[in-house]
């Protein structure tokens, strides 16, 4: 098991469809790659935990 954790600032602006958007498409690579985790939004601020095989956590 591999683990990655990481921090990003959205655009300012950014609009919940934009986010609702980005969640999708985040699910689905995830499940294409047999990854799990989580993301949060806060106040602009996303944290993303992703855990699975080095090689699909990584690429």
């Amino acid at each position: 098991m591999y683990q990655l954790t990481y921090h990003s600032t959205s655009a300012p602006g950014i609009k919940e469809e934009h986010l609702d958007q980005i969640f999708e498409e985040s699910r689905n690579r995830n499940l294409k790659k047999n990854l799990t985790g989580c993301v949060v939004y806060y106040k602009n601020n996303f944290v993303q935990i992703l855990e699975g095989d080095k090689q699909g956590v990584l690429l």
